[in-house]
């Protein structure tokens, strides 16, 4: 028997790296982290080459990573080392950044660094020992990346120094100092040199545009000012969240772009605004957009947007009687012989047995399926649950 969307249906029921650069990157590690080498009566030490082997092993992870990324640039701290044939014999030299950037490379000379790559630099410093020394095979290779700090001040939890090193990205040092009003589409990063500049985090990280999340650099100052407006939109959409729109992006820009679209089961009639209290007003509103009518609706800072599925216009039964009563037995306040009542949402052309069948977990031991019946338009049409769902005849 076919459920008919016509008035209301009731069913009642009557009851690691290795060699020379390994060990120099342990033992700057070790100073980095604070580790000691010499014993003591306490049985501090253990504790204290433990914390000196954690700051080892990550300094080993920066240095190869850096020797590894085409675009490292060269910063103050960065310390290397230069071998070459000198004659027959093998010499090293250690060269290390200086804060201007420059490297003093003894006999090589002085060598300004700033704003060069590690690859560049290597190139620069072995062909000059090479032109210096001919045959003499030089090889310069990374022993420790330097450290550094940048000021992260505004829109922050706490304005602080935050330490960084070569490829530590603008939007690592926000995310670990912004407040959830921090504005993030325009980060202003203030250069040692005096110049400034604007950087959209967002876009960086929808489109993977890195030139919108740099490297910070010695002496940066990081600023982060307070979001104009941030909407939220749930529900039915690919990328449900909190956004910070552009100006004159508006209700079309927020679906499309920043939360993905709609879903297949949106239904894109009945968008749910729910509205902040303007200045003045003792409480919010809520409205209903039709998307396909209004898409350049005006949205407001903390809007929040729900998308409804388009079930929820689907239509409405309710299984009454002995069904979905948990309660135990004996129990005073609910028996198990006790009337309830169940809501179960169909899709128009759903026969009885499968609604019966979605639900029959809830029926109790009291249910007295073989008599239930459907109340339509005060009608009765009795109808044998136990047949439909346990003996699976549909013949009636």
């Amino acid at each position: 028997m076919r459920i008919r969307r016509a008035g209301v249906v009731l069913v009642c029921l009557i009851s690691c790296v290795s060699g020379a650069v390994a060990q120099v990157g342990i033992d700057a590690g070790a100073a980095l982290g604070g580790g000691s080498t010499q014993a003591t009566a306490n049985g501090g030490t253990a504790k204290a080459v433990d914390g000196g082997a954690q700051a080892a092993m990550a300094m080993q992870g920066n240095v190869v990573l850096a020797s590894t990324t085409a675009d490292y640039p060269v910063t103050p701290g960065d310390t290397f080392s230069l071998t070459f044939l000198q004659s027959t014999q093998a010499a090293m030299m250690r060269l290390f950044v200086n804060p201007d950037g420059s490297i003093n490379a003894g006999i090589f000379g002085r060598i300004e660094a700033r704003g060069m790559t590690y690859p560049a630099l290597k190139a620069t410093i072995e062909k000059l020992v090479a032109k210096g020394y001919p045959g003499s095979n030089p090889s310069l290779q990374f022993v420790a990346t330097g450290i550094f700090t940048v000021l992260v001040e505004g829109e922050v939890k706490v304005a602080e120094q935050q330490t960084a090193w070569g490829l530590t990205r603008l939007s690592e040092l926000v995310k670990a100092s912004a407040t959830r009003y921090a504005d993030r589409r325009s980060v202003l990063v203030r250069r040692a040199e005096g110049s400034e500049r604007r950087f959209d985090l967002f876009k960086a990280e929808r489109e993977g545009d890195l030139s919108e999340n740099p490297y910070v650099r010695p002496g940066d100052t990081i600023v982060l000012g307070r979001a104009e407006r941030t909407v939220t939109i749930t529900g039915s959409v690919y990328r449900p969240g909190s956004y910070q729109l552009l100006p004159g992006e508006e209700l079309k820009e927020a679906i499309a772009y920043y939360a993905g679209g709609f879903t297949g089961k949106a239904n894109q009639n009945r968008l749910n605004l729910t509205r902040d209290p303007e200045s003045g007003q003792r409480l919010g509103e809520t409205a209903q957009i039709d998307y396909a009518k209004d898409p350049g609706f005006v949205l407001r800072d903390f809007d929040a947007i729900l998308v409804p599925p388009v079930s929820e216009l689907l239509p409405v039964v309710y299984f009454e009687g002995a069904i979905g009563v948990q309660a135990a037995a004996g129990a005073a306040d609910k028996p198990l012989d006790a009337a309830n009542k169940i809501s179960h949402v169909f899709v128009p052309g759903e026969t009885l047995s499968q609604a019966a069948q979605s639900l029959r977990n809830d029926f109790t031991a009291t249910s007295d399926l073989e008599h239930a019946y459907i109340l339509r338009d005060k009608a009765k049409i009795p109808v044998n649950l136990a047949d439909l769902i346990y003996k699976s005849d549909f013949t009636q």
